[in-house]
């Protein structure tokens, strides 16, 4: 539950400022000569898809900035969080940060990769460091197809783990994290039975 919470309050701090940042730095990304700087919002959300059980899935946050080095490549990096079970975000969570690369295609489309190092809980497994690593075709900066590859630590065991799934990014990730989090504090409210 905190991981939510400070999720949220990023983001909604992040859209608070977004009308003030100036000139050629943007909330949204876009290529130069538009944006030299701009920042990533994104919430993300995958299907499981190397091991059972495959009903489970990975959501996610990346924050951070990228600089446009020319009209064709962006590089920056983010501050990454996850938890693995939508029902219940503390046994298997990920705090890290992610290198990001992005080739501009067009103007409205991109790909971006994005290795990383977390640490990574294990659930009921020892902790430690892990390593993540990203794919994504973007549409505006709204929203991305997405894979992603962790390499992590389960009880004596290191597992693969392959995710596919979509990310919302700019406004769209501030509105998914205001509903996400709406939603989260409506459940934590709900009377159990």
């Amino acid at each position: 539950m905190p991981i939510r919470r400070s999720v949220c309050l990023v983001l909604i701090l992040a859209a608070a400022t977004a009308g003030r940042l100036a000139g050629q730095t943007c909330f949204r990304g876009r290529p130069l000569p538009e944006c030299r700087v701009f920042a990533i919002t994104e919430i993300g959300f995958g299907v499981r898809l190397t091991q059972e059980p495959l009903d489970e899935g990975l959501t996610s946050a990346d924050l951070g900035f990228m600089v446009n080095l020319n009209e064709d490549y962006a590089l920056g990096g983010t501050l990454y969080a996850a938890f693995e079970d939508y029902t219940d975000p503390g046994p298997d969570a990920r705090y890290g940060i992610k290198l990001r690369v992005r080739r501009w295609i067009e103007p409205w489309l991109s790909v971006d990769l994005a290795p990383g190092i977390m640490y990574h809980n294990g659930g009921t497994g020892p902790s430690g460091l892990a390593f993540t690593s990203q794919i994504g075709l973007n549409y505006r900066d709204w929203v991305a197809l997405t894979t992603q590859l962790e390499y992590l630590g389960y009880h004596d065991d290191r597992v693969l783990a392959g995710y596919a799934g979509l990310r919302f990014g700019s406004e769209f990730a501030v509105g998914a994290a205001l509903l996400g989090g709406l939603l989260a504090m409506l459940a934590a409210m709900a009377p159990s039975y």
